[in-house]
């Protein structure tokens, strides 16, 4: 009897357990989720990126720096310091802004971050339609509507161009000192044949080069002798003068004209 009075006994209280877990285990849990949202509500709080500092350098369109710093505030609202990735937010820049140059992300804890992006810089205008930066990539206009345009230094190429130059064909360029994008009017056909017909010559003249000639001052600037010395002989009268220099043959400048010769002949 006693067994069975004791066995009765531990199940009254096993029940009693069973109840009280049943109660007791639901509500731990939702105390638990409450504390650990509420805890990470409170964390994303403290890490949120309220202070975002963007400088600018050589930005030339309103339309432009609006992209970028819309860009850069629309993911660091998105993120916190631990979930903030510096990678993903400049290759969202590129997506959006093909004209950055240059890129630097710093995060300062607990709740800022600061971010410097630099633009092309305009190098000279091809076709009067692309602006040719400090690389190979080629540029739509509307990239740079508050840059004076006029003001850069213009060349015209007989090619077919996509997004990108060749290299050579940037190189050559960017080995264009100023004065010679001062001097010229340059029109480039292949790097066999370069045209160059000058701003303030004596005469109404195109001077034809190549790749190699065309750095070569000594031979452009013996163009003057060369024409006084046509002048001399009497071959031509200056009143209808049209000359063209070809420099592109080792030792001598190749002379020919479109306008009538005062003797017969076709060149020098």
């Amino acid at each position: 009897m006693k067994v069975s009075r004791l066995f009765i006994k531990l199940i009254k209280v096993a029940t009693c357990l069973v109840l009280v877990l049943a109660v007791l285990i639901p509500t731990v849990t939702t105390i638990y989720r409450k504390v650990i949202n509420g805890g990470g509500r409170v964390a994303n709080d403290y890490f949120s990126l309220d202070c975002v500092s963007v400088k600018m350098d050589h930005f030339y369109a309103r339309s432009v720096s609006q992209t970028v710093i819309s860009c850069i505030e629309e993911y660091t609202k998105a993120h916190t310091l631990f979930s903030f990735k510096t990678e993903e937010l400049y290759k969202r820049l590129k997506d959006r802004c093909s004209v950055i140059k240059e890129f630097d992300c710093r995060l300062r804890v607990p709740k800022s971050v600061e971010v410097r992006v630099v633009g092309v810089q305009p190098y000279c205008l091809i076709n009067n339609t692309y602006i040719l930066g400090d690389k190979s990539c080629l540029f739509s206009r509307d990239l740079f509507t508050d840059f004076n345009i006029n003001a850069l230094p213009k060349i015209t190429i007989n090619q077919c161009l996509t997004s990108n130059l060749s290299d050579p064909l940037c190189k050559f360029l960017h080995k264009i000192s100023p004065k010679c994008w001062q001097d010229f009017a340059i029109t480039y056909d292949s790097e066999s044949r370069i045209e160059l017909v000058p701003k303030n010559a004596r005469c109404s003249c195109l001077i034809v080069v190549n790749e190699d000639t065309f750095f070569d001052d000594d031979k452009i600037k013996s163009i003057d002798n060369v024409y006084d010395d046509i002048i001399k002989r009497g071959f031509l009268s200056p009143k209808t003068l049209h000359l063209t220099f070809d420099l592109r043959f080792d030792q001598r400048v190749v002379v020919g004209c479109k306008d009538a010769f005062n003797k017969r002949g076709t060149g020098l």
